[in-house]
């Protein structure tokens, strides 16, 4: 898979299945928002969030979750 753009998050799957939508509905449908899904070094499954609009992701993402991005 090709990465597009820049890492703007990581969350565990669970999570980003329960709260892809809310965070998609904040954003328009031309920002492109690309998915690897991975384990980490504890096995559990995550979810990284890659996007060439970074900023535009992090906000929904900090809208919805009620979290800073970093």
């Amino acid at each position: 898979m090709t990465k597009k753009g820049v890492l703007v998050w990581k969350m565990p799957d669970r999570v980003y299945r329960a709260k892809i939508g809310a965070i998609r509905s904040q954003f328009s449908q031309h920002v492109r928002v690309d998915i690897e899904r991975m384990k980490d070094e504890k096995g559990e499954k995550i979810v990284e969030i890659w996007s060439e609009y970074p900023e535009v992701v992090k906000s929904a993402i900090e809208t919805v979750l009620g979290k800073e991005v970093k």
